[in-house]
């Protein structure tokens, strides 16, 4: 955006950066409900699935009709990340109660260490693929950093060759 939408703090003006730093968080948090939507989708759960939604939709609008007028699109945004954590929830605790399963905190953490490793190439990269390669710099980048990040997880042993087994 043009500079008179980002943020001026001295002035006391929240702009519009503000909204999306806190939007931000939605976007990782409605990543892991798909996972778990499309679990319920999967069991044949949709109607449990429609619920959810349903209440959090209502849940969203009641939240923002609260903070709307104290805090602007400041709440909004606040309350957009509170209906996603909502929705992560109960969608986590619907597909517990008909699928049982564990999260391993060890895998997650091998992943997060494979992501944290292909974020800190990709950065390093970022200005000198760029430079040399003006057209083709952000595709070469993505490759390096997917390849980054596959060997990562096997480097970790985030994904072993029996999880891939598993799931062929």
């Amino acid at each position: 955006s043009t500079p008179d939408y980002v943020s001026n703090f001295a002035d006391g003006f929240f702009g519009s950066d503000v909204a999306l730093q806190i939007i931000l968080f939605s976007f990782v948090l409605g990543s892991l409900n798909i996972i778990f939507n499309y679990t319920l989708i999967a069991i044949g759960k949709q109607a449990q699935l429609l619920w959810i939604n349903g209440a959090c939709a209502i849940f969203n609008l009641v939240a923002n009709l609260i903070v709307i007028p104290m805090y602007g699109f400041r709440g909004a945004a606040v309350a957009t990340v509170a209906c996603e954590m909502l929705v992560l929830v109960l969608v986590y605790t619907t597909a517990r109660r008909y699928l049982p399963f564990k999260i391993s905190i060890n895998r997650a953490s091998r992943t997060l260490i494979s992501a944290l490793a292909m974020g800190f190439i990709v950065w390093m990269l970022r200005d000198p693929l760029l430079g040399m390669f003006a057209e083709y710099g952000a595709l070469i980048i993505v490759m390096v950093g997917a390849g980054v990040y596959a060997v990562s997880l096997f480097a970790t042993r985030a994904v072993t060759k029996d999880l891939i087994k598993m799931v062929e």
